[in-house]
């Protein structure tokens, strides 16, 4: 008697252990299942919500607006989602909500508020995101419109056409004759005008230069201002995220603009006077200037220096002080880290 209950204890054991197990597995399986199923929906229902608001404020986001927009934009400004935040015209951060809206003409649009948002001011827009670090849920946190460029002065009739970016902010970092060839040269950024590029053979912008180059975007680092060929005229140097160191040689004549490019190993060591450094290998150097007229341009080779010893006239001594006498007065670079898009 007492080995048949043995045999069949174990016999129940063996049919519902397994079945526990399965019933177990199932569950996990069914609550992994809901919680995947739920991540997805959750995932496409903001999705949907996202791309709803940046159709919605798509001008906000593509491109810069003034600020009379943004004030129009406050006193619309219904969401109850995300918040809508505004820097003033002194650099304040302001949050923006339905309460406040019966403040705004006090606020946004008092000189003497540090709330402030002139008119004439430039602004962009940028969607800031949220993620729950525990349920990983995401959201939209606030459309965040920040202060591109203070408007001009309406005194400063050197600063008239200086309406995108911030450029008279070099009025005090660079000396008054570069100032004033810069202003000859802002129409290639602010209004994207074409200048004729010789080795394309064809007319570019700066904004056509993504086509050619076959990039979705790209930076103009830095700048310069110098008389490259010694004629008393300035033409600006501009250096480029494009290829391997793009750097972009441009000149204004008569009203029109020409130029030419460099990579990095054609251009470097650019001094005061024009001359520049072009390498074709590690021990042969070009030591050149550059000439541009409507009809091309010209790089004109003064000295070349290949290989050293008995394989050239070049000694390291007579090479210290050719680089000495020639290339001792370097070009100061401005930055200027503007995204072409």
């Amino acid at each position: 008697m007492f080995r048949k209950n043995s045999f069949s204890i174990q016999i129940n054991k063996r049919i519902f252990i397994p079945r526990v197990a399965s019933i177990i597995a199932m569950v996990i399986a069914m609550v992994l299942s809901g919680c995947i199923s739920s991540s997805s929906a959750a995932d496409e229902a903001f999705e949907e919500k996202y791309e709803a608001a940046k159709k919605k404020y798509d001008k906000y986001i593509h491109e810069p607006v003034s600020g009379q927009e943004v004030l129009d934009l406050i006193d619309n400004w219904d969401e109850t989602d995300f918040e809508l935040i505004i820097e003033s015209s002194e650099g304040h951060i302001c949050r923006v909500s339905n309460w406040d809206k019966n403040d705004t003409l006090n606020k946004y649009r008092d000189k003497e508020s540090i709330y402030y948002v002139d008119p004439n001011a430039l602004y962009e827009g940028t969607f800031h995101l949220y993620q729950s670090p525990r349920k990983h849920e995401r959201k939209i946190a606030d459309l965040d419109l920040s202060l591109v460029k203070d408007s001009p002065s309406s005194d400063d009739t050197a600063s008239k056409d200086l309406n995108r970016y911030a450029w008279e902010d070099f009025k005090e970092k660079i000396s008054e004759e570069e100032y004033y060839a810069l202003i000859k040269y802002i129409p290639l950024f602010d209004e994207n005008k074409e200048f004729y590029c010789f080795p394309l053979e064809k007319k570019c912008s700066l904004q056509s230069l993504k086509t050619l180059f076959e990039v979705d975007n790209y930076w103009v680092w830095d700048f310069s201002l110098i008389d490259m060929d010694g004629n008393e005229e300035m033409e600006i140097v501009i250096t480029t995220s494009l290829g391997p160191g793009i750097t972009f040689v441009i000149s204004e004549i008569d009203d029109e603009y020409y130029g030419s490019y460099y990579s990095s190993r054609e251009m470097s060591n650019l001094q005061k006077n024009g001359t520049f450094v072009g390498s074709g290998s590690a021990s042969n150097q070009k030591f050149s200037k550059l000439s541009i007229t409507k009809e091309g341009f010209e790089t004109r080779i003064f000295e070349e220096k290949s290989g050293w010893g008995d394989e050239s006239n070049w000694t390291e001594d007579y090479y210290e002080q050719f680089m000495e006498e020639n290339y001792s007065d370097p070009i100061e670079w401005n930055k200027l880290n503007l995204e072409i898009r």
